[in-house]
């Protein structure tokens, strides 16, 4: 299942306090690009990796960590990160 792929990448690449990976596809059904809505979802990452950078600098690393999911498997992130 795809939620359990992004949480062991992140797990993976940020040995997280703090992880929660919900599928947001009901809430997207008909949304363009995902007309079924799979693909959407919603991340929550603390993690002391994160502790010098940006909200933005975080995000990006997210983004990196799951680069190998995105465009195919993952239409849509969002993510809320902290310490």
């Amino acid at each position: 299942m795809r939620t359990e792929k992004i949480k062991v990448l992140l797990e993976s690449a940020f040995s997280p306090t703090h992880l929660v990976v919900e599928d947001d596809t009901s809430k997207h059904v008909g949304h363009k690009g995902s007309p079924h809505g799979s693909g959407h979802y919603k991340i929550t990452v603390f993690s002391p990796l994160f502790s010098d950078l940006s909200v933005m600098d975080q995000h990006r690393k997210v983004y990196d960590a799951l680069k190998s999911l995105m465009g195919n498997e993952i239409h849509s992130l969002k993510i809320k990160t902290g310490t």
